[in-house]
């Protein structure tokens, strides 16, 4: 777990790879301007519900900040898992962000269900593929070789530190295929900003299968991070920052005018019963 940065909450959960430490860029920038929790999906015991756990698990994050609502950001899988619990959860979320993240109707293919059936064995495989995805986003993301090299490394780094567990996402992904969150979309209370990087550079989870919440989520909205396909929470961090701060700006602006609209009815609705008192004998 980390807890990082002042202001309001935001409670970031990371993506199959299931560890915080790869959202490491993302919790630095959002930080700048937010008090950012995350945590790991394989913190909580196996055995049971995994979107229970999780759900208790972001529960005892806001709860341990001291706050009652939190803005609830899932990258990619972890969008999976921030929805379930918005729907879930309404009076605990402030805002919802979905940053690439596949869709409720997903299911594997062939290669993913063998990946699934023996997830130690066939790790090197799904490595290389992810290699393979991940290359041409990278190269957009920095205009020269040694700064492409240098994000390259960086990335790797993390990835060797905080090292994945091809069983615990095999369980994950398990759990998600026998629990439909289609319908519980439709619940969906609060304000929800859907991210995705460019169609050409997103070949992970098409940016149409994400773009398929803005149908599921009543109001959603729905922003493009440029030069970035799957992984622009990581090359483009503070742009996707300066995202996520334009949406809970207008999301405060509007919950002030929906305020000051309320106050004004409630004050006509107060005067007008105030004249039907004092005023008997008015026609």
């Amino acid at each position: 777990m980390i807890d990082k940065g002042h202001g309001p909450l935001v409670i970031l959960i990371p993506g199959i790879q299931g560890r915080w430490e790869w959202m490491m860029p993302t919790i630095d920038a959002l930080a700048v301007s937010h008090r950012v929790m995350s945590f790991s999906l394989g913190e909580m015991p196996d055995g049971g519900d995994w979107f229970s756990a999780w759900n208790r698990t972001i529960d005892g994050l806001i709860d341990r900040a001291k706050e009652r609502r939190a803005v609830i950001v899932g990258v990619s899988f972890g969008g999976v898992i921030a929805a379930r619990y918005a729907a879930c959860k309404p009076d605990r979320v402030r805002a919802l962000v979905l940053a690439s993240t596949p869709p409720p109707t997903w299911r594997p293919d062939g290669r993913q269900r063998v990946y699934l059936r023996n997830p130690r064995l066939t790790l090197p495989l799904f490595a290389l593929r992810g290699v393979t995805r991940l290359g041409p986003e990278i190269f957009v993301a920095r205009p020269s070789w040694p700064l492409r090299i240098k994000l390259a490394w960086q990335y790797t780094g993390r990835v060797m530190r905080a090292r994945i567990s091809p069983p615990a996402m095999a369980s994950w992904i398990q759990t998600w295929l026998s629990t439909n969150i289609e319908p519980e979309c439709a619940s969906i209370k609060a304000p929800t900003l859907v991210v995705t990087g460019e169609p050409h550079l997103d070949r992970v989870v098409p940016v149409a299968a994400s773009r398929e919440y803005l149908r599921l989520i009543p109001d959603a909205r729905y922003a493009v991070l440029p030069d970035t396909g799957h992984v622009g929470v990581i090359t483009k961090p503070f742009r996707f920052a300066e995202i996520v701060g334009r949406f809970l700006a207008k999301v405060e602006e509007e919950a002030a005018v929906r305020a000051a609209a309320e106050h004004a009815a409630n004050v006509a609705r107060w005067a007008t019963g105030t004249s039907g008192r004092t005023s008997p004998h008015a026609p």
